[in-house]
């Protein structure tokens, strides 16, 4: 059997599947059961493949052996059809060891009845295995051959020169610690945040495991007492840690959560997003990028739908690129103001008008009678409205001072009071000293 045939890597049904062909039956947890495999494991070291072809499964059953294949087969391609990591990441691992698994259940099925299912069976399995060493050797990143060493004079480097290595700050003085309680750091919180400071302070996972001691406390340190003996590297921490203190169905209920995080009225369209971002983080097998985006929009504040209604996104950037475009155009809005209504004006043809206003009434010609029995025609201003085209130099109507003939006299350029300046209008400048 393949050497990176992990027992930690297996699906629950998978584990009860790998331990009932070997003979062992039993309803002890999950923990136990994974000990109780890898330690029969360890005793089929160097058998070769027909051994462990020859393993009989008392339970057999076309139909449902076919069934768990189907499921089976199912659940890795859609891993793997998210799956862009190197052949170091966990998620190959896990993969690798499934596929293993799965083909040699293939293998086992009965020939006489299930040859032409088991070799398309197979067949699939195989190309599936194909597509993940390829994903992953195009995510490795390409080493280049160095060119031959030639042989130089030495050049002296001066010991201060040289870049020191990167020391790891102790993590006991990290200052974080999961104790398990309901008050407390989320399992995926204390997670994520172990793993940014151990970028940070130049923490490998080997120095995780050896102070993961340092990282725990109250009931969750009394549980890693308790398995810390069957724990070899952090990577089994971090599982176990996720099966103990995680529910069951956490990735249904984070879900929902998902689902109903709406945007505050107050959160910008920055912040939102990178929340809502982590909370995809969470979950065991994160969405494909598209899912992520109709999750995001379906979700915005109104404001955001109407404008982006008509606009087909496709990645997270660019819905942020866009709603950012939304929102510099709603303070825009809030900044204009209307043109401001005044009384004084020095052009009043150019002024704006408001439309709800009625238009200013012109001075109409009123005909009285003079007692000598003749009519004369005489103007006088038909509203107050029509004081505003007085002329302030000379008194008379339909002109501004601006354009009077007249010789110009003293008066207030704001309020047109006579005999002064508008520094010394009580009117428009009340701490002015009339002159």
């Amino acid at each position: 059997m393949d050497e990176q045939f992990k027992v930690k890597h297996l699906l629950a049904d998978e584990l009860t599947y790998e331990l009932r062909i070997r003979g062992i039956t039993t309803s002890r947890n999950q923990d136990d059961k994974r000990k109780l495999l890898a330690r029969a494991l360890s005793k089929e070291l160097g058998r070769p493949d027909e051994y462990f072809l020859s393993l009989h499964d008392a339970e057999y059953d076309h139909d449902t052996e076919v069934q768990a294949i189907e499921d089976t087969l199912e659940s890795i391609r859609t891993i793997l059809t998210e799956f862009e990591g190197t052949a170091e990441d966990m998620i190959f691992k896990r993969l690798k060891t499934r596929l293993t698994h799965l083909s040699f259940r293939i293998r086992r099925m009965r020939r006489e009845r299930d040859a032409e299912y088991r070799n398309e069976a197979y067949a699939t399995c195989l190309l599936l295995e194909a597509d993940l060493h390829d994903k992953a050797a195009e995510a490795s990143p390409v080493t280049v051959e160095a060119p031959p060493v030639v042989a130089t004079t030495p050049i002296y480097v001066h010991p201060h020169a040289r870049s020191p290595e990167p020391k790891l700050v102790p993590i006991h003085t990290w200052g974080v610690s999961f104790n398990g309680e309901e008050n407390g750091m989320t399992v995926n919180q204390f997670l994520e945040r172990v793993e940014e400071l151990s970028v940070a302070r130049n923490a490998t996972n080997r120095d995780l495991f050896n102070a993961a001691i340092d990282l725990f406390s109250g009931k969750a340190l009394i549980w890693y007492r308790s398995v810390r003996s069957r724990l070899s590297d952090w990577d089994e921490v971090v599982q176990l840690l996720k099966q103990e203190f995680l529910p069951p169905d956490f990735d249904e209920l984070l879900w929902d959560e998902i689902k109903g995080r709406l945007q505050g009225k107050s959160e910008s369209i920055t912040i939102y997003v990178a929340v809502m971002e982590t909370l995809f983080a969470r979950l065991s097998r994160p969405p494909a990028e598209i899912t992520k985006v109709k999750t995001i929009r379906r979700n915005l504040l109104p404001c955001y739908l109407n404008q982006l209604s008509i606009t087909e996104v496709v990645t997270v950037p660019e819905l942020i690129k866009l709603c950012k475009k939304v929102e510099e155009l709603s303070a825009l809005r809030q900044k204009h103001r209307a043109a401001p209504k005044s009384s004084c004006v020095l052009e009043p043809e150019l002024a704006y008008v408001r439309a709800s206003e009625p238009a200013k009434a012109s001075p109409r010609a009123i005909v009285v009678k003079e007692p000598s029995g003749n009519s004369a025609r005489r103007s006088e201003p038909a509203s107050s409205s029509s004081r505003s085209f007085k002329c302030w130099n000379c008194q008379q109507p339909n002109h501004s001072f601006m354009n009077c003939r007249l010789k110009r006299k003293q008066f207030c350029h704001r309020c047109g009071e006579p005999d002064v300046t508008l520094a010394t209008c009580k009117k428009c400048n009340p701490s002015g000293n009339a002159q």
